[in-house]
């Protein structure tokens, strides 16, 4: 019984002086938290600033989306890119445009038709959208480009 409280004794002294040692050897700027707080305080800044300082926005040549009509618009990512986002804007602040479908062109086609997992990246952005109105309204689809 003895011997039990002396290995005892002996971790929490070993136990006490890793925590001391670490303690010491910690630098006095750094500090502790929870993931939440490493993520959105430390590593996503920095995520952030390596991805996103090679974007580009590229926009498509103008369109004109007639009364009660379809019509697909796509805009491409420049070689040696990849689209990380995209949308379309309209001249008309509000048109009564409905969108179909929004979304990055991975494999040449939407995503819809695209293999569940892992794909190639995006190459473009391309938007479908009805007009609702009578009247034809103009427009642009942009395409948020990185290397």
């Amino acid at each position: 019984m003895k011997q039990m409280g002396t290995r005892t004794a002996a971790v929490g002294a070993v136990l006490g002086m890793v925590f001391v040692v670490g303690s010491w050897l910690q630098p006095a700027a750094a500090h502790t938290g929870t993931p939440g707080h490493l993520w959105t305080q430390h590593l996503r800044p920095k995520a952030d600033l390596r991805y996103l300082q090679n974007s580009s926005v590229y926009v498509s040549p103008g369109f004109s989306l007639g009364a009660l009509a379809d019509l697909s618009v796509t805009r491409r990512c420049p070689a040696g890119m990849q689209a990380i986002g995209g949308g379309v804007d309209f001249a008309t602040a509000n048109a009564n445009v409905q969108v179909i479908s929004d979304a990055p062109i991975v494999s040449g086609t939407n995503l819809f038709a695209a293999a569940q997992g892992k794909n190639p990246a995006g190459g473009g952005w391309r938007v479908t959208m009805h007009n609702n109105d009578i009247l034809a309204v103009n427009g642009v689809v942009g395409a948020i480009c990185a290397r």
